[in-house]
Protein backbone atom coordinates (compact mmCIF):
# COMPACT_ATOMS: atom_id res chain seq x y z
CA UNK A 1 0.00 0.00 0.00
CA UNK A 2 2.56 2.26 0.87
CA UNK A 3 4.67 1.76 -2.10
CA UNK A 4 1.22 2.42 -3.88
CA UNK A 5 0.96 5.99 -2.83
CA UNK A 6 4.35 7.05 -3.62
CA UNK A 7 4.19 5.75 -6.92
CA UNK A 8 0.84 7.76 -7.34
CA UNK A 9 1.90 10.51 -6.54
CA UNK A 10 5.45 10.52 -8.34
CA UNK A 11 3.20 10.01 -11.57
CA UNK A 12 1.08 12.99 -10.61
CA UNK A 13 4.14 14.75 -10.00
CA UNK A 14 4.94 14.01 -13.85
CA UNK A 15 2.23 15.19 -14.50
CA UNK A 16 2.07 18.19 -13.18
CA UNK A 17 5.54 18.75 -14.79
CA UNK A 18 4.52 17.66 -17.91
CA UNK A 19 1.67 19.94 -17.53
CA UNK A 20 3.86 23.32 -16.52
CA UNK A 21 6.76 22.15 -19.60
CA UNK A 22 3.82 22.49 -21.58
CA UNK A 23 1.84 25.14 -20.68
CA UNK A 24 5.56 27.08 -21.05
CA UNK A 25 6.15 26.33 -24.55
CA UNK A 26 2.38 27.51 -25.35
CA UNK A 27 3.24 30.74 -23.33
CA UNK A 28 7.00 31.25 -25.25
CA UNK A 29 4.74 30.74 -28.63
CA UNK A 30 2.65 33.68 -27.93
CA UNK A 31 4.68 35.84 -26.16
CA UNK A 32 6.71 36.04 -29.38
CA UNK A 33 5.63 33.68 -32.51
CA UNK A 34 9.19 33.86 -34.56
CA UNK A 35 10.49 31.36 -31.50
CA UNK A 36 11.97 28.70 -33.41
CA UNK A 37 11.78 25.37 -31.36
CA UNK A 38 15.53 25.07 -30.84
CA UNK A 39 15.03 28.15 -29.32
CA UNK A 40 11.97 27.12 -26.93
CA UNK A 41 13.80 23.58 -26.42
CA UNK A 42 16.71 25.93 -25.21
CA UNK A 43 14.80 27.81 -23.36
CA UNK A 44 12.62 24.64 -21.38
CA UNK A 45 16.20 23.09 -20.52
CA UNK A 46 17.05 26.50 -18.38
CA UNK A 47 14.18 26.57 -16.97
CA UNK A 48 13.31 22.40 -15.94
CA UNK A 49 16.55 21.47 -16.42
CA UNK A 50 15.23 18.67 -19.17
CA UNK A 51 15.30 19.55 -22.96
CA UNK A 52 12.57 18.31 -25.28
CA UNK A 53 13.65 17.51 -28.54
CA UNK A 54 12.67 19.96 -31.58
CA UNK A 55 10.32 17.50 -32.83
CA UNK A 56 8.46 17.29 -28.99
CA UNK A 57 8.21 21.06 -29.11
CA UNK A 58 6.47 21.19 -32.96
CA UNK A 59 4.27 18.42 -32.03
CA UNK A 60 2.86 20.26 -28.67
CA UNK A 61 2.44 23.58 -30.41
CA UNK A 62 0.88 21.82 -33.16
CA UNK A 63 -1.39 19.76 -31.08
CA UNK A 64 -1.88 21.90 -28.05
CA UNK A 65 -4.42 24.62 -26.76
CA UNK A 66 -4.18 28.23 -26.91
CA UNK A 67 -2.05 30.35 -24.31
CA UNK A 68 -3.74 31.48 -21.25
CA UNK A 69 -1.59 34.78 -21.55
CA UNK A 70 -3.48 37.47 -22.42
CA UNK A 71 -0.23 40.54 -22.18
CA UNK A 72 3.50 41.11 -22.72
CA UNK A 73 6.02 40.50 -20.02
CA UNK A 74 7.28 42.91 -20.77
CA UNK A 75 6.81 46.85 -22.76
CA UNK A 76 8.96 47.78 -25.30
CA UNK A 77 12.38 48.49 -24.23
CA UNK A 78 11.55 53.04 -25.24
CA UNK A 79 8.45 52.04 -23.16
CA UNK A 80 10.75 51.12 -19.94
CA UNK A 81 10.70 54.39 -17.94
CA UNK A 82 13.76 53.50 -15.68
CA UNK A 83 16.84 52.89 -17.53
CA UNK A 84 18.06 50.52 -15.06
CA UNK A 85 14.92 48.06 -15.68
CA UNK A 86 15.16 48.13 -19.74
CA UNK A 87 18.33 46.66 -19.27
CA UNK A 88 18.04 44.82 -16.48
CA UNK A 89 14.71 43.36 -19.30
CA UNK A 90 17.92 41.90 -21.32
CA UNK A 91 19.67 40.51 -19.07
CA UNK A 92 16.40 38.26 -17.47
CA UNK A 93 15.46 37.61 -20.73
CA UNK A 94 19.24 36.45 -21.64
CA UNK A 95 19.25 34.28 -18.32
CA UNK A 96 16.23 32.50 -19.53
CA UNK A 97 17.14 31.09 -22.50
CA UNK A 98 16.44 34.11 -25.24
CA UNK A 99 19.10 34.35 -28.03
CA UNK A 100 19.97 37.71 -28.90
CA UNK A 101 18.10 38.04 -32.01
CA UNK A 102 15.00 36.91 -29.90
CA UNK A 103 15.23 39.91 -27.45
CA UNK A 104 15.69 42.08 -29.86
CA UNK A 105 12.96 41.57 -31.28
CA UNK A 106 10.77 40.81 -28.74
CA UNK A 107 12.02 44.15 -27.29
CA UNK A 108 12.02 46.19 -30.40
CA UNK A 109 15.44 47.38 -30.08
CA UNK A 110 18.29 46.77 -32.04
CA UNK A 111 20.18 43.93 -31.72
CA UNK A 112 24.06 46.00 -30.84
CA UNK A 113 22.27 47.40 -27.80
CA UNK A 114 21.08 43.97 -26.61
CA UNK A 115 25.09 42.91 -26.87
CA UNK A 116 25.93 46.08 -25.17
CA UNK A 117 23.73 45.40 -22.38
CA UNK A 118 25.25 42.32 -21.74
CA UNK A 119 28.48 43.37 -22.30
CA UNK A 120 28.48 45.45 -19.13
CA UNK A 121 26.47 43.26 -17.05
CA UNK A 122 29.43 40.87 -17.77
CA UNK A 123 31.72 43.37 -16.79
CA UNK A 124 30.42 45.34 -14.13
CA UNK A 125 27.14 43.16 -12.86
CA UNK A 126 24.49 45.42 -11.23
CA UNK A 127 26.99 49.26 -11.80
CA UNK A 128 27.10 47.97 -15.38
CA UNK A 129 22.88 48.64 -16.24
CA UNK A 130 23.10 51.94 -14.66
CA UNK A 131 23.32 54.96 -16.76
CA UNK A 132 27.19 55.80 -17.23
CA UNK A 133 28.06 59.40 -17.52
CA UNK A 134 28.64 60.54 -20.77
CA UNK A 135 32.27 62.62 -21.19
CA UNK A 136 32.02 64.41 -24.04
CA UNK A 137 35.28 64.85 -26.28
CA UNK A 138 37.50 67.39 -25.61
CA UNK A 139 38.41 70.90 -27.33
CA UNK A 140 41.51 72.36 -28.68
CA UNK A 141 42.18 75.39 -26.83
CA UNK A 142 44.44 77.65 -27.11
CA UNK A 143 47.48 75.56 -24.83
CA UNK A 144 46.79 72.53 -27.11
CA UNK A 145 47.19 74.45 -30.46
CA UNK A 146 50.01 76.87 -28.95
CA UNK A 147 52.01 73.30 -27.72
CA UNK A 148 51.24 71.43 -31.60
CA UNK A 149 53.34 74.82 -32.74
CA UNK A 150 56.42 74.20 -30.85
CA UNK A 151 56.45 70.92 -32.11
CA UNK A 152 55.98 72.23 -35.35
CA UNK A 153 58.90 74.64 -34.97
CA UNK A 154 61.07 72.07 -33.03
CA UNK A 155 60.53 69.04 -35.79
CA UNK A 156 58.95 69.98 -38.59
CA UNK A 157 58.65 66.27 -39.64
CA UNK A 158 56.69 64.85 -37.45
CA UNK A 159 53.18 63.09 -38.14
CA UNK A 160 49.48 63.24 -36.65
CA UNK A 161 50.64 60.16 -34.69
CA UNK A 162 53.62 60.84 -33.40
CA UNK A 163 52.38 65.08 -32.11
CA UNK A 164 49.59 62.93 -30.40
CA UNK A 165 52.27 60.92 -28.65
CA UNK A 166 54.46 63.68 -27.83
CA UNK A 167 51.23 65.38 -26.71
CA UNK A 168 50.41 62.26 -24.14
CA UNK A 169 53.97 62.73 -22.82
CA UNK A 170 52.75 66.44 -21.19
CA UNK A 171 49.49 65.44 -19.94
CA UNK A 172 47.20 66.54 -23.11
CA UNK A 173 45.18 63.85 -24.35
CA UNK A 174 43.91 64.39 -28.40
CA UNK A 175 42.75 62.23 -30.79
CA UNK A 176 44.84 61.99 -34.33
CA UNK A 177 42.22 63.36 -36.04
CA UNK A 178 42.99 66.34 -34.23
CA UNK A 179 46.04 66.48 -33.78
CA UNK A 180 46.28 66.33 -37.66
CA UNK A 181 43.80 69.48 -37.76
CA UNK A 182 46.25 71.52 -35.49
CA UNK A 183 49.21 70.34 -37.83
CA UNK A 184 47.98 71.33 -40.52
CA UNK A 185 46.54 74.83 -39.24
CA UNK A 186 50.13 75.43 -37.79
CA UNK A 187 52.02 74.33 -41.08
CA UNK A 188 49.78 76.58 -43.02
CA UNK A 189 51.07 79.23 -40.35
CA UNK A 190 54.61 78.96 -40.89
CA UNK A 191 54.44 77.93 -44.35
CA UNK A 192 55.84 74.10 -43.80
CA UNK A 193 55.10 72.06 -46.70
CA UNK A 194 53.72 68.43 -45.55
CA UNK A 195 55.63 66.08 -47.95
CA UNK A 196 53.59 63.54 -49.99
CA UNK A 197 53.04 60.42 -48.48
CA UNK A 198 55.15 57.73 -50.04
CA UNK A 199 53.76 55.34 -53.17
CA UNK A 200 51.98 52.04 -51.66
CA UNK A 201 53.60 48.74 -51.65
CA UNK A 202 52.76 45.50 -51.84
CA UNK A 203 53.04 43.95 -48.09
CA UNK A 204 55.78 41.74 -47.43
CA UNK A 205 56.15 38.90 -44.32
CA UNK A 206 59.16 39.83 -42.18
CA UNK A 207 61.64 37.04 -41.81
CA UNK A 208 62.51 38.26 -38.09
CA UNK A 209 59.05 38.86 -36.56
CA UNK A 210 59.47 37.89 -32.86
CA UNK A 211 56.96 35.54 -31.23
CA UNK A 212 57.86 37.11 -27.51
CA UNK A 213 60.21 39.08 -26.15
CA UNK A 214 63.93 38.70 -26.24
CA UNK A 215 63.57 36.35 -28.92
CA UNK A 216 65.44 38.17 -31.40
CA UNK A 217 67.36 42.07 -31.51
CA UNK A 218 68.07 44.16 -34.31
CA UNK A 219 70.84 45.90 -34.61
CA UNK A 220 72.29 48.60 -36.84
CA UNK A 221 74.36 51.96 -37.53
CA UNK A 222 72.96 54.98 -38.52
CA UNK A 223 74.62 57.87 -40.21
CA UNK A 224 73.55 61.45 -39.55
CA UNK A 225 75.37 63.92 -41.94
CA UNK A 226 73.21 66.65 -41.22
CA UNK A 227 75.36 68.64 -38.35
CA UNK A 228 76.77 71.44 -37.33
CA UNK A 229 80.25 70.49 -35.56
CA UNK A 230 82.61 71.83 -37.92
CA UNK A 231 83.43 68.86 -39.71
CA UNK A 232 82.18 67.17 -42.90
CA UNK A 233 82.19 63.56 -41.70
CA UNK A 234 79.13 62.00 -41.02
CA UNK A 235 78.11 61.25 -37.19
CA UNK A 236 76.91 57.33 -36.28
CA UNK A 237 74.01 56.18 -34.15
CA UNK A 238 74.47 52.46 -33.30
CA UNK A 239 71.42 51.06 -31.88
CA UNK A 240 69.67 47.97 -30.35
CA UNK A 241 66.34 47.22 -30.93
CA UNK A 242 64.03 44.85 -29.29
CA UNK A 243 62.16 43.56 -32.07
CA UNK A 244 58.90 42.15 -30.19
CA UNK A 245 58.09 44.92 -28.32
CA UNK A 246 59.71 47.51 -30.20
CA UNK A 247 61.94 48.36 -27.12
CA UNK A 248 65.10 50.60 -27.79
CA UNK A 249 67.51 48.67 -25.61
CA UNK A 250 70.44 50.62 -26.19
CA UNK A 251 71.94 53.37 -28.17
CA UNK A 252 74.84 55.05 -28.62
CA UNK A 253 76.13 58.23 -30.87
CA UNK A 254 79.39 58.46 -31.97
CA UNK A 255 82.19 60.00 -34.51
CA UNK A 256 83.37 56.51 -35.52
CA UNK A 257 81.74 53.00 -36.53
CA UNK A 258 84.08 50.74 -35.33
CA UNK A 259 83.75 47.11 -33.70
CA UNK A 260 84.80 49.17 -30.14
CA UNK A 261 81.59 51.43 -30.34
CA UNK A 262 79.27 48.29 -31.56
CA UNK A 263 80.87 45.87 -28.54
CA UNK A 264 79.87 48.86 -26.46
CA UNK A 265 76.17 49.34 -27.11
CA UNK A 266 76.14 44.85 -27.60
CA UNK A 267 77.51 44.67 -23.55
CA UNK A 268 75.59 47.37 -23.02
CA UNK A 269 71.85 45.67 -23.99
CA UNK A 270 73.56 42.49 -22.55
CA UNK A 271 74.39 43.49 -18.70
CA UNK A 272 70.74 45.13 -18.81
CA UNK A 273 68.74 42.75 -20.60
CA UNK A 274 70.43 39.41 -20.89
CA UNK A 275 70.93 37.28 -23.95
CA UNK A 276 68.55 37.02 -26.51
CA UNK A 277 67.69 33.96 -28.77
CA UNK A 278 68.86 35.87 -32.06
CA UNK A 279 70.54 38.99 -33.32
CA UNK A 280 69.69 40.13 -36.83
CA UNK A 281 71.75 42.75 -38.93
CA UNK A 282 72.99 43.78 -42.27
CA UNK A 283 75.99 42.61 -43.49
CA UNK A 284 78.49 45.23 -42.32
CA UNK A 285 82.00 44.07 -40.27
CA UNK A 286 81.50 45.33 -37.35
CA UNK A 287 78.91 42.67 -36.88
CA UNK A 288 80.85 39.79 -37.61
CA UNK A 289 84.15 40.79 -36.12
CA UNK A 290 85.93 38.03 -34.17
CA UNK A 291 85.09 39.77 -30.96
CA UNK A 292 81.49 40.16 -31.54
CA UNK A 293 81.59 36.32 -33.31
CA UNK A 294 82.71 35.13 -29.80
CA UNK A 295 80.33 36.90 -27.89
CA UNK A 296 77.31 35.37 -30.26
CA UNK A 297 79.40 32.10 -29.35
CA UNK A 298 79.38 32.13 -25.74
CA UNK A 299 76.29 33.08 -25.18
CA UNK A 300 74.50 30.78 -27.48
CA UNK A 301 73.10 33.63 -29.55
CA UNK A 302 72.32 32.28 -32.76
CA UNK A 303 73.47 35.19 -35.51
CA UNK A 304 70.95 35.96 -38.51
CA UNK A 305 71.88 38.20 -41.72
CA UNK A 306 69.52 39.99 -44.04
CA UNK A 307 68.99 39.49 -47.59
CA UNK A 308 71.79 41.79 -49.53
CA UNK A 309 69.53 44.81 -50.77
CA UNK A 310 66.47 44.32 -48.49
CA UNK A 311 66.91 46.89 -45.90
CA UNK A 312 63.59 46.20 -45.00
CA UNK A 313 63.80 42.98 -43.40
CA UNK A 314 65.84 44.81 -40.09
CA UNK A 315 63.20 45.92 -38.31
CA UNK A 316 65.98 48.66 -36.82
CA UNK A 317 65.35 49.99 -40.40
CA UNK A 318 62.13 51.02 -39.32
CA UNK A 319 63.12 52.57 -36.15
CA UNK A 320 65.73 54.87 -37.85
CA UNK A 321 62.71 56.48 -39.76
CA UNK A 322 61.61 57.51 -37.01
CA UNK A 323 64.73 58.94 -35.29
CA UNK A 324 64.63 60.75 -38.27
CA UNK A 325 61.07 62.08 -37.91
CA UNK A 326 61.93 62.62 -34.16
CA UNK A 327 65.69 63.94 -33.68
CA UNK A 328 66.97 65.30 -37.31
CA UNK A 329 65.77 68.75 -36.88
CA UNK A 330 67.49 69.06 -33.63
CA UNK A 331 70.76 67.10 -33.91
CA UNK A 332 71.30 69.51 -37.08
CA UNK A 333 70.69 72.77 -34.92
CA UNK A 334 73.13 71.32 -32.14
CA UNK A 335 76.42 73.14 -32.05
CA UNK A 336 78.76 71.44 -30.16
CA UNK A 337 79.27 67.46 -29.24
CA UNK A 338 77.53 68.28 -25.77
CA UNK A 339 74.14 69.41 -27.53
CA UNK A 340 74.43 66.71 -29.57
CA UNK A 341 74.39 64.09 -26.66
CA UNK A 342 71.65 65.74 -25.08
CA UNK A 343 69.22 65.74 -28.17
CA UNK A 344 70.42 61.86 -28.20
CA UNK A 345 69.55 61.56 -24.35
CA UNK A 346 66.15 63.10 -25.05
CA UNK A 347 65.55 60.86 -27.99
CA UNK A 348 65.87 57.40 -26.45
CA UNK A 349 63.58 58.60 -23.30
CA UNK A 350 60.75 59.82 -25.82
CA UNK A 351 60.85 57.32 -27.71
CA UNK A 352 60.73 54.91 -25.18
CA UNK A 353 58.23 56.14 -23.11
CA UNK A 354 55.65 57.32 -26.25
CA UNK A 355 53.36 55.04 -27.96
CA UNK A 356 54.33 52.95 -30.50
CA UNK A 357 51.84 51.06 -33.33
CA UNK A 358 53.18 47.92 -33.20
CA UNK A 359 52.64 48.43 -29.61
CA UNK A 360 49.07 48.80 -29.55
CA UNK A 361 47.06 46.47 -27.67
CA UNK A 362 43.18 46.13 -27.59
CA UNK A 363 42.72 47.41 -23.96
CA UNK A 364 45.05 50.30 -24.70
CA UNK A 365 48.26 51.27 -26.45
CA UNK A 366 50.37 50.55 -24.09
CA UNK A 367 51.65 46.86 -23.99
CA UNK A 368 52.75 45.00 -20.35
CA UNK A 369 55.78 45.13 -21.49
CA UNK A 370 55.77 48.95 -21.50
CA UNK A 371 54.30 49.51 -18.01
CA UNK A 372 55.86 46.84 -15.50
CA UNK A 373 58.26 44.46 -13.68
CA UNK A 374 59.99 44.11 -17.77
CA UNK A 375 60.26 47.93 -18.98
CA UNK A 376 59.53 50.45 -16.21
CA UNK A 377 60.93 54.00 -18.50
CA UNK A 378 62.94 55.11 -20.93
CA UNK A 379 65.27 56.16 -18.02
CA UNK A 380 66.78 52.71 -18.09
CA UNK A 381 68.20 52.62 -21.34
CA UNK A 382 71.14 53.17 -21.88
CA UNK A 383 72.00 56.24 -23.84
CA UNK A 384 75.77 55.91 -24.29
CA UNK A 385 78.32 58.57 -24.61
CA UNK A 386 81.21 58.29 -26.45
Amino acid sequence: MPTTCVLHRWIIFLSQAVVERTQSVYHLCFTKPGFTPHEIATICFLRFERRPSDHTVKRVIASGPKSTVTRRRYPPYAQIADPYQRRRAIVDLHAEGWSNTAISAYLQTPRHRVYEVLKRWALFGHKGLEDIPQWHARKAGTREIDEVGKLVQDTPSLGAYRVRAALEQIGIHLSQATCGRLLALNRKLYGIEKKPPPAPRPKLEMPFKARFRQEIWSVDVRYIEEHNLGFSEPIYLISVLENYSRALLASKISRTQNQWDYLEVLFAALSTWGAPSAIGSSGGGIFYCNQAMDVYASLSIRKERIEPRQAWQNLIEAHFKIARRMADARFARARSWEEILAVHQRFVHDYNVQRHWARRVPGGWLSQSRRGTWWADGHHVPALRA
